[in-house]
């Protein structure tokens, strides 16, 4: 996604992920998954929830100077209830996505999700 193509609107989705000392090699995995996705109306928000580890703090720093990256960071570590909430506070999509930071999305993960949720509220008579 460019800074242009949600410029002065909310993305349809908000992927969250909530960072807390993950292997560096299973983060680079889950972020260039996002970065992936063939559904480009998307935010990534990542919240790092007081990681100690040099490396995921590296990762983290590379990332947030990426258009459409937004890095939170919580100076102590609440869990990851905290961290999604904090990530879901600072979302701007209509829909979210929740993958966590050990997990890589499939290239269509989001556009077939996205498309599935307008069906059911389609069907649902939203």
């Amino acid at each position: 996604m460019t800074a242009d193509a949600t410029a002065g609107r909310s993305p349809l989705v908000s992927v969250l992920t909530a960072v807390h000392d993950p292997e560096p090699e299973h983060l680079t995995a889950c972020l260039a998954s996002v970065l992936a996705q063939t559904l480009a109306d998307h935010e990534h928000i990542l919240v790092d929830d007081g990681s100690q580890r040099p490396e995921v703090s590296e990762i983290l720093d590379a990332c947030a100077a990426r258009p459409g990256v937004t890095v939170i960071r919580r100076s102590e570590s609440g869990g990851i209830v905290a961290a999604s909430r904090a990530a879901l506070a600072a979302a701007r999509g209509t829909f979210v996505a929740l993958p966590v930071s050990y997990t890589h999305l499939r290239a269509h993960e989001t556009k077939e999700e996205i498309s599935y949720a307008v069906f059911c509220l389609k069907k649902g008579g939203g």
